[in-house]
């Protein structure tokens, strides 16, 4: 279900990135290439790609059987990117989210539990 909710709403919509280093892509057209010059911004439509239909079909439902080790190796690798790939990925990975939403269950407990408070001043603490 993770991966489902951050395929329909990604933490950011786009990923900027800088080209380092001149880069040809196919023109739209189909006749020739297009360069990227190195130094150019460019804009990775996360949003888009992953409501894209031609890589989940009926983009607009939510289907966590998206994510079944079937589903994931039928599609492009780079049609899920919430964390964006390669040397600039998000520290924040599915990894450690995943486990922040874990901590966010266990703090549902916390009425439970006797608050502490600081006996001095909080801005204090520390100080002599």
């Amino acid at each position: 279900m993770f991966t489902e909710t951050l395929r329909k709403y990604p933490i950011l919509p786009f990923l900027d990135r800088t080209c380092f280093r001149d880069y040809e892509l196919p023109s739209p057209s189909g006749n020739g290439n297009i360069t990227i010059p190195a130094g150019t911004g460019i804009f990775v439509p996360v949003l888009g790609i992953q409501n894209d239909p031609q890589y989940f079909p009926e983009p607009e439902i939510f289907d966590p059987d998206r994510f079944t080790e079937e589903n994931k190796h039928s599609r492009p690798k780079y049609s899920y990117i919430p964390f964006g790939e390669g040397l600039q990925m998000c520290i924040g990975n599915i990894t450690l989210s995943i486990l922040n939403c874990e901590i966010v269950d266990v703090k549902d407990i916390r009425g439970k539990f006797t608050k502490l408070r600081c006996v001095r001043p909080c801005s204090l603490v520390g100080t002599k």
